[in-house]
């Protein structure tokens, strides 16, 4: 959640329930894993194609994917 809003609306309805909606708490987890993603490819060139392999589950991965 954005923090001005939150704090915002604590000062102002003290009382109030803030609840956050699923799309929000999604997006920003995939801002975080995206951040991470860039972090990770940027120390290792090598990786700059593996990017989707942090949203794969290992189960799914490839022969050729286990052993990178």
């Amino acid at each position: 959640m954005w923090e001005p809003f939150y704090n915002t609306v604590k000062a102002t309805l003290s009382n109030a329930n803030i609840v956050i909606d699923k799309y929000h708490v999604i997006r920003k987890v995939t801002q975080a894993l995206d951040q991470v993603r860039k972090e990770i490819q940027s120390k290792n060139r090598s990786l700059k194609r593996g990017g989707l392999l942090l949203l794969k589950s290992k189960e799914n991965f490839k022969d050729w994917q286990k052993k990178n």
